[in-house]
Formats: structure tokens, sequence, C-alpha cells
């Protein structure tokens, strides 16, 4: 009886709203109105899982998900996304000993985003 009573007299527990949440941790909640930017961080998350895959050994995986991410960094115009990519797929074919494939896409990789030195 006294668990009763307790329950009664304790206030409710209230979430809070959606629009706080995303406030306090913006990765909760996407707008609907950016959709440039996710694609870019999907597209980077492709290539960025690619490189994982390839540490892990697992090529035709990582290959996979360049070959989504490419065109998608290529619409968004996004050079130094598609640098990266470009640059992963390279190591890539140096791995599986096309080295006249990695060197064609590495020149690529630094047409697309030169270096800036000082």
């Amino acid at each position: 009886r006294r668990l009763e009573d307790a329950r009664r007299k304790a206030p409710a527990r209230r979430h809070p709203p959606p629009e706080a949440v995303s406030a306090a941790n913006p990765l909760v909640h996407r707008p609907q109105s950016q959709p440039r930017s996710a694609t870019r961080t999907d597209a980077a998350l492709r290539v960025d899982l690619a490189a994982a895959l390839l540490v892990e050994g697992e090529w035709s995986a990582a290959g996979e998900w360049l070959d989504q991410a490419r065109p998608m960094l290529e619409a968004l115009g996004d050079d130094l996304g598609r640098a990266r990519c470009l640059a992963t797929l390279a190591q890539l074919h140096a791995l599986r000993g096309d080295a006249e494939e990695a060197l064609r896409l590495q020149a690529a990789a630094l047409r697309a985003a030169p270096l800036e030195v000082d």
C-alpha cells in the first residue's frame, strides 16, 4: 500500500520534446531541409568505411563502397571528398597489384584537390 501511495504522489516523468532533444544533440534529429549536407555525409561515410575495410583486408567490399561514393561526390562537386575517394581507390588497386591504375587514380586525386604548400 505504501508503494501505491508513493506512486500517486510522485510526479509523472515527462520526456523532453523532440525539439529539445535535437537541440541538445543534433545527431538525434536531422532536419529534412539539408539534403545536400546529408548526401555529402553519406558519401564521406562510404569512403571512410571503405578505408577501414581495406585495413581489414576486405578489398571487394571496400571497392563496392567506393563505387557508391564516387558518383555521389562528383555530383556534389566535393573536390576534397572526391580526392579522398580516388586516393582510396588507388590504394585498393595497388593492393591488388594493378600499379598502372593505382598511379592513374592517384594522379587524378591530386588533380581533384591539389596540395597547398606554403
